[in-house]
């Protein structure tokens, strides 16, 4: 049974330019809604009984759902809720107000992931984000000062980027002192509008020296701001902070994803429903299953993801995980070179390890 539920939320009011997930700019909203919650009493079998340790929702944009379709939402989860329960929504700057601040707190969420991306108008133009840097700093005050735990989100490496705007907009994020802090070097699907620009004029594209010199920053100025870096893109202000959601999916826990799009992994069985928001909707509307496409990873396939899963993590993997102790000599290797940091049985890579987890995972999966 899952322990984890994830609510994916299709809709934005506007596609930014660097995302790849799946989303509509248009579409019934309260038709998803009354899809959703049959599919929720649908698939329910499937998780835990009684409060879960974790919901999430995320998009998209689950903050442009209208009011009425979060309070029957919430009203639907509310069984699900415990005191340990950690409930996440994400939410866009410039869908926050104190009305819908008041509508999260009581319909039971704990934590409140913000998408600020950057705190530089020029950025934040160049990213398509609909918000301004004063609006996200209204956004951010405005949530400090409720009884959510906050998560604040930002990107390295946008178009019109500096080192001195990143450099500012993370200070900026520091001094707000959220719980918990995201930061995502930019990295694009093929197909995304950002892609096509940076092909078309690649003197737009910061590249990836600069994205790298901006993480390992971020890693010194988050630390002295008193962060501990948790996993490859996220910090929290120490431990119990860190977001359960998704440090359960790295150490391999099962969850239940709903929606268009969503993924699961329950049973060793892993699947995603259709990413096609009508197709989704009118197969639960006539009472037929989703369609949803099966992965059925071969032994090797989860071997290579565990490795993957806890190499991005601080804690790393024990030294007995057969791929680390087949490859001594490359873990020595890497940690002479500083990008591994070995600590009683455990082997983990360090921020500069982190940058080059690529090739490190294909040299031990090797």
């Amino acid at each position: 049974m899952a322990a984890s539920l994830y609510i994916h939320v299709p809709f934005c009011a506007s596609r930014c330019g660097y995302c790849g997930f799946y989303a509509v700019t248009s579409g019934d909203r309260e038709g998803y809604t009354d899809a959703l919650l049959r599919q929720l009493e649908a698939e329910q079998h499937r998780l835990m009984d009684g409060p879960l340790p974790s919901i999430y929702v995320g998009g998209g944009t689950p903050s442009w759902l209208p009011g009425e379709q979060l309070d029957r939402l919430f009203a639907a989860l509310a069984p699900r809720l415990g005191p340990a329960t950690e409930f996440s929504i994400e939410c866009n700057p410039e869908d926050l107000d104190a009305t819908l601040l008041a509508r999260l707190e009581r319909g039971g969420v704990t934590r409140l992931s913000l998408g600020i991306q950057s705190l530089d108008d020029d950025e934040l133009r160049a990213a398509g984000r609909r918000h301004d840097a004063a609006g996200a700093r209204r956004a951010i005050a405005l949530a400090t000062g409720s009884s959510l735990r906050l998560s604040l989100d930002l990107i390295a490496g946008l178009p019109a980027q500096s080192p001195e705007g990143f450099r500012a907009s993370l200070d900026a994020v520091i001094a707000a002192e959220p719980e918990h802090v995201s930061l995502y070097c930019l990295e694009l699907d093929d197909d995304v509008p950002m892609a096509r620009q940076f092909a078309e004029r690649p003197d737009e594209d910061p590249g990836d020296s600069f994205r790298a010199d901006r993480y390992l920053e971020a890693h010194a100025q988050l630390a002295a701001g008193g962060y501990v870096a948790y996993e490859v893109s996220n910090w929290s202000r120490g431990p119990g902070r860190e977001c359960r959601h998704n440090l359960a999916i790295w150490r391999g826990g099962e969850f239940l994803g709903l929606g268009p799009a969503a993924h699961s992994r329950i049973g060793g069985r892993r699947w995603s429903w259709c990413a096609d928001l009508a197709q989704w909707r009118e197969a639960l509307r006539a009472g037929r299953e989703v369609p949803r496409q099966e992965d059925r990873p071969d032994p090797e396939a989860r071997d290579l993801e565990r490795l993957l899963l806890g190499l991005r993590t601080s804690d790393g993997l024990p030294l007995d995980e057969p791929r680390l102790a087949a490859r001594p000599e490359f873990l020595e290797h890497c940690e002479v070179e500083g990008w591994a940091r070995r600590e009683a049985d455990r082997w983990a890579l360090t921020p500069t390890g982190w940058l080059r987890l690529d090739g490190i995972l294909a040299r031990l999966a090797s």
